[in-house]
């Protein structure tokens, strides 16, 4: 284990910004004994996404040791012709890159460019990317009871891509979330991941204990501040669809007793009618 403490100043200047439309990636640059390089996303990374998403991403992972960890504490700074800051991005915690994470991302708004000038000098993005190597792990390996910190919240390793990809579909998820307690935090982020989990299984896997015991949570994350209305909304038509198929079952077991009252009494009818005879 080696304490860097290290911290580089990247460059990259991207011309005629608003008009691009897909990745631009940046050349590689040396931070803490390692390989980096940014990529930005002008239109985001998906549909109607108004965000310019940023991307530090390892630029060499092949190359080094394995079990290798780094962490870093990061910072992105949007410049004006002059070098004057207009914008700071920074991290309030350690980002932790290994081999199985190889890239962290951040976002901002379109209209920051457009309303607060960012792009005034002939439609140019000038940023600079801070890296400040905190730590670097050579061996060893990432278990899936190691804590990660993102937007606040400690969860385990083996969450962080759950939560990550909660964030960046429900960025408002916590605005309203007051606990300050970490281990509460925690608490709730799991009990909100599981939650999604659960309500993600296949169609007809989930039992009406566990649809019971889902719509119980949903409100308990609601009472205490998460907006989780598109997942009570979820869990509203799995519920429905589940009713559904209870009552087509009920009707064709209605329909398939029906059938046999009437073939027995037909059989009956049949019976008397030999007996007569």
């Amino acid at each position: 284990m080696e304490d860097q403490k290290h911290t580089t100043d990247f460059t990259i200047e991207i011309d005629n910004f608003s008009q691009r439309k897909t990745m631009i990636s940046s050349p590689n640059f040396l931070s803490g004994g390692c390989e980096w390089y940014v990529k930005v996303l002008p239109k985001g990374d998906c549909i109607n996404d108004r965000h310019v998403h940023i991307y530090l991403c390892v630029g060499n992972p092949e190359s080094l040791r394995p079990g290798w960890k780094i962490r870093t504490r990061n910072s992105f700074v949007v410049l004006n012709q002059s070098g004057k800051e207009l914008y700071r991005l920074e991290d309030n915690c350690c980002r932790l890159y290994c081999d199985q994470i190889k890239q962290w991302g951040w976002f901002l708004h379109w209209w920051m460019f457009f309303y607060q000038g960012f792009l005034l000098d002939k439609n140019k993005l000038t940023l600079k990317v801070q890296v400040k190597v905190v730590e670097v792990v050579d061996e060893g390996e990432v278990t899936g009871n190691e804590m990660l910190e993102f937007k606040g919240f400690q969860v385990p390793y083996s969450k962080v891509s759950s939560l990550t990809r909660l964030f960046k579909d429900h960025r408002n998820i916590a605005k309203n979330f007051r606990e300050k307690d970490q281990l509460v935090k925690t608490s709730y982020m799991i009990d909100l991941l599981d939650l999604i989990e659960t309500l993600n299984k296949p169609p007809y896997s989930l039992s009406e204990t566990e649809l019971r015991n889902a719509l119980r949570k949903l409100m308990e994350l609601k009472e205490v501040g998460f907006k989780v209305n598109w997942l009570k909304k979820k869990h509203d038509e799995i519920q429905k669809r589940e009713s559904n198929k209870t009552m087509i079952s009920d009707l064709n077991k209605g329909t398939k007793a029906i059938w046999l009252d009437g073939v027995v009494h037909s059989w009956k009818v049949r019976v008397r009618g030999l007996v007569m005879l």
